[in-house]
């Protein structure tokens, strides 16, 4: 079977839709994982492209590998989901006040109370504080240097340690 009869042949057999799935889940899954970074959401992320591609399959029309128009489709899903995902943990952090935290770290905020990330916030050092409350805000490191008149190096390396900190402080 070609790559266009197998596309074509998709929309109307089961067989068709399994031998897609035996033939291309492990990049589906490798490319979910390699954009959310986060394992507890990849398979919702690889549920979430399989819907896509079988909605998208009709528009290949063989001037390409199948596998090039799959590569793709998957991983502009997968882009997509992780905006989406991004954008609705934005919005429920806009409820809060000003300078609260952030949509940079939506695992923290599903996983824990909000309180305490605040409490593990406060017991910081003052640079990485006001570091990650200004990533918060969607500032890059560059902006933050200009601001604190501090080099970008400096910038990034408080941005790391307080990340690991409140890993470290929220186990």
């Amino acid at each position: 079977m070609t790559d266009l009869e197998l596309a074509r042949a998709v929309s109307t057999s089961i067989e068709a839709q399994e031998l897609l799935v035996k033939k291309y889940n492990r990049m589906v899954t490798g490319l979910c994982h390699g954009v959310m970074k986060n394992s507890n959401d990849v398979e919702d992320c690889v549920q979430e492209c399989w819907l896509h591609l079988f909605k998208k399959l009709h528009l290949f029309q063989g001037r390409c590998a199948l596998s090039s128009f799959v590569y793709r489709l998957v991983l502009n899903s997968a882009l997509m989901y992780r905006r989406s995902y991004k954008l609705k943990t934005r919005y429920y952090l806009n409820g809060l006040e000003d300078g609260d935290l952030p949509s940079i770290y939506p695992r923290c905020v599903e996983d824990i109370f909000i309180g305490q990330l605040h409490s593990a916030i406060e017991t910081l050092p003052p640079s990485q504080q006001s570091v990650l409350k200004l990533r918060a805000q969607g500032l890059w490191y560059s902006e933050i240097a200009a601001l604190q008149k501090k080099h970008i190096g400096t910038i990034k390396s408080n941005d790391f340690k307080g990340r690991q900190k409140l890993k470290e402080i929220l186990k």
